[in-house]
């Protein structure tokens, strides 16, 4: 049983790492610049070929995390899941 708590710990570990690559062993010794351009390709859904280019600073990116994440909590905690208000 102790055994199996370690691995789950260590692979919580190691995902936390991966998933927060500022964080992980080495990289916190390097400078982030927030004004350094970043683009990612995101699908489009409804298709299997197209793609949409999205190109923002590193601080947009943050930001734009955050307010993914707050529209998100706001959903959840609204008692009938959606953005509008009814009375359900």
């Amino acid at each position: 049983m102790g055994a199996l708590v370690r691995i789950f710990v260590g692979c919580a570990f190691i995902g936390h790492a991966l998933t927060f690559p500022a964080y992980a062993e080495g990289q916190d010794k390097k400078k982030i610049d927030l004004n350094e351009m970043v683009c990612r390709s995101d699908p489009i859904l409804g298709s299997r070929l197209a793609k949409r280019r999205t190109c923002m600073t590193r601080a947009q990116w943050i930001e734009q995390r955050a307010l993914d994440r707050q529209s998100i909590e706001r959903v959840q905690r609204s008692a009938c899941g959606t953005l509008e208000k009814s009375n359900c």
